[in-house]
């Protein structure tokens, strides 16, 4: 920026340009054909303050703002940040330090001792955002650590009144936020890093993660695999306990395999016994290890009370049933039987004491959590077994369906079936089976049955990656609070590859297509999992025999364990006494600790879905927290009220790199045109400061469209034309 520059800001400012000319123009004409006597220079003089006062109005108009450039006097100014993050209190670089904190701070007393002299030091602390620093206050540690977000804001803070340079004094693991080589590469000023914590060398075990599924069910073995990860420990000997309120549910004893970051997975089975939220608690003893902090994790596992049988049905025996009777029978947590059709309205009965013969009523299916259709179109179901199904999902029972019927319009008219479908088939143009590929919807993208990761975009890629299926002769029209999960790939309406919803008390689930099959035999080194089509099966199959939570408010945290330093978040659906979605709610939730301190989120409707809202919060300390949603409408009326608990655990990313990142420290330095320094060459970075900051300067901003001197300059020209035309007895 030179030191002086003029910005027009108003938009379109040619328009307020070519404005300028009929003002001109008309103030020449005002006094053009006036008819009294006026000498020429004293017409010229009444038409050139007319035009002034009309482009002054103009002028401001265009909203100029003076940008310039104050020079320095004066100490130059340093930012010195130093890191407070929960990474700082793990083990410092050198021995006589509590710990990394303790040891940044030291580090920045012997600056300020060295800088103070010569240079103006302003103080920063930081972890995911910077504060002013309180020297004399008590040691706090947490959070995670934002780099690039802390050199942003403080050149952001400093535009007005800048710093000449800033000093980093952090263990350089960055968790969170932007890039801090990148922002070191944009900065004006050199950024000198003064690098704390060990470089390498510390003995550790780590429990990496922990999986196991989501929900269990009570009295039925629930498998956890527990996966550690070692640096300098191998042949050691430690203890893993599993513990559930506390109480040991699990111990082994365990040699540390690995070494240098390598794996080690451990596999438990557990017994959950009461419905409910079961939090377990993952802690490994080991003398040996020099960072203790990650060697505890948490894991909150739903715990279902629940019938565990499944009824499979298919109107013939083809791939589809035969790889979906495979896949169940390989699930020990469900008792699955069969029935196939073989002539007739004969049917076979396999698997786990399966019916005699196809059940007619309510009462027959009252035994099972689910029922799986498999219709390959080659004959109609019966209509009282249809009829009995619909009355078995409007109690609460769970359904999915695979194909489809004979025609469009055979299963409606059959009402107390089809009323608890979440959609209804349809003509579509061609009428043909045909293949397609599938693509992830919107709405898929959080929902249990097809959220296979924890990401999204990676959730999708699986999807698109999936063979191509026979997408049914008639397309699906969604109804009531149906969600459209899949699409199959291609243009015009009746794409609908996956429709879940709520059937009464039930739930529903309805796959238009065949060759479902496909999706097991996916080829070696695809992006697909080998075990999608189980894990997609049997997920299917379980969400629907959970019992369906039929509240017309549900809110949920987007984690039941958060990591330590992680934002929480909530994830909420509302529909009125018809189930439809309600778009224009205010919902609030309040947090609170065992401590009894609280925090309110507000959250905002979503714009993946009607009647879904969405909200987030800071990162909160670790503990066990309980919330309570309250909803109300545009006039205050209470919609509804939710509640729920979940925890945050102690481990998270700030402890999962132990040693400092002195090369990430480097390159902040190089790039910013700094430097880095050791903490026994502190000496050195005074004497090389000097030649690497800049002088910039202050940047001031003038508003002259909204300065005083404006608009006195347009009174002094309209007084001055007035004056003059009173004095030649003009009105």
């Amino acid at each position: 920026m030179n030191d002086v520059s003029l910005q027009l800001l108003a938009p379109d400012v040619w328009k307020w340009a070519l404005a300028l000319v009929p003002a001109l123009c008309l103030a020449f004409w005002a006094y053009y054909k006036i008819l009294a006597p006026l000498s020429p220079p004293a017409r010229v003089t009444l038409w050139i303050l007319r035009g002034l006062a009309f482009a002054l109005v103009i002028f401001a108009l265009w909203q100029p703002t003076l940008t310039y450039r104050v020079p320095d006097t004066g100490k130059p100014r340093l930012a010195l940040l130093v890191d407070r993050s929960g990474s700082m209190t793990l083990p410092a670089g050198e021995a006589g330090y509590r710990d990394r904190g303790e040891e940044a701070r030291r580090r920045a007393d012997d600056l300020a001792r060295e800088l103070s002299g010569d240079y103006s030091l302003e103080w920063f602390d930081f972890g995911d955002r910077i504060e002013p620093a309180v020297r004399d206050s008590a040691e706090v540690f947490a959070g995670p650590t934002s780099i690039g977000g802390a050199l942003e804001e403080i050149l952001v803070r400093s535009s007005a009144d800048p710093v000449h340079g800033i000093v980093l004094v952090s263990d350089g693991v960055n968790t969170q936020g932007r890039d801090p080589v990148r922002v070191a590469k944009g900065s004006p000023v050199p950024v000198f890093t003064v690098p704390v914590g060990p470089g390498s060398g510390v003995p550790d075990l780590e429990v990496r993660r922990v999986q196991t599924n989501a929900r269990a069910f009570a009295g039925e073995p629930l498998p956890m695999d527990v996966v550690l990860s070692s640096s300098g420990l191998e042949g050691a000997t430690g203890t893993v306990r599993v513990l559930s309120d506390g109480e040991v549910v699990e111990e082994r004893e365990v040699e540390i395999l690995g070494d240098k970051g390598l794996e080690q997975v451990l596999h438990f089975e557990l017994h959950p016994d009461e419905p409910g939220w079961e939090r377990y608690d993952i802690r490994v003893d080991l003398d040996q290890d020099g960072v203790p902090e990650n060697n505890v994790r948490e894991v909150a596992v739903e715990v279902m009370e629940r019938k565990t049988r499944v009824l499979c049905v298919s109107d013939a025996i083809d791939w589809d049933f035969g790889f979906l009777r495979q896949t169940f029978d390989a699930d020990t947590t469900l008792g699955y039987a069969y029935l196939v059709r073989t002539r007739g309205d004969e049917y076979r009965g396999y698997g786990k004491k399966p019916p005699t013969a196809l059940p007619t009523n309510a009462a027959a299916l009252e035994d099972y959590a689910t029922v799986v259709l498999v219709s390959t179109g080659s004959a109609n179901f019966p209509k009282p077994f249809l009829e009995a199904v619909g009355s078995f999902v409007a109690r609460g029972g769970g359904l999915w369906i695979v194909g489809g019927p004979t025609d469009a319009g055979s299963w409606s008219q059959v009402d107390r079936f089809q009323r608890i479908l979440p959609a209804k088939a349809v003509d579509r143009a061609g009428g043909q089976s045909a293949l397609a590929g599938i693509e992830l919807a919107a709405q898929g993208m959080r929902h249990p049955i097809t959220s296979l990761r924890d990401n999204p975009s990676q959730t999708a890629a699986v999807f698109a990656s999936l063979p191509p299926i026979w997408r049914s002769r008639f397309g699906l029209e969604l109804k009531g609070n149906g969600r459209e999960l899949l699409t199959f790939r291609g243009q015009g309406p009746g794409r609908t590859a996956l429709v879940a919803g709520f059937g009464d008390r039930g739930k529903v689930v309805w796959l238009p297509a065949r060759g479902l099959w496909r999706w097991k035999l996916t080829a070696v080194g695809s992006e697909v999992p080998a075990s999608l089509f189980a894990d997609f099966a049997i997920g299917t199959v379980r969400w629907l025999a959970e019992p369906a939570i039929r509240e017309r408010f549900q809110v949920e945290p987007g984690r039941r364990v958060y990591p330590n330093g992680e934002s929480i978040n909530f994830l909420a659906n509302l529909w009125n006494q018809s189930l439809q979605p309600i778009e224009d709610a205010q919902i609030a939730v309040e947090v609170r600790a065992d401590s009894a301190s609280s925090l309110s989120v507000e959250m905002a409707p979503s714009t993946t879905e009607p009647g879904s809202y969405e909200g987030r919060g800071p990162g909160l300390p670790p503990g066990s927290y309980s919330y309570v949603a309250r909803a109300v409408d545009a006039n205050g009326h209470d919609l509804g009220t939710a509640e729920g608990t979940f925890w945050v655990e102690t481990m998270g990313p700030e402890f999962s790199r132990i040693a400092s990142d002195r090369e990430t420290m480097r390159q902040i330095a190089s790039e910013s045109a700094g430097s880095m320094v050791e903490a026994a060459s502190l000496a050195d970075l005074a004497k090389s400061i000097p030649d690497a900051i800049r002088r910039l300067g202050r940047v001031k901003e003038l508003e002259l469209w909204n300065h005083w001197l404006l608009f006195a300059l347009f009174v002094l020209v309209l007084s001055t034309e007035w004056f003059l035309r009173r004095r030649r007895g003009l009105a």
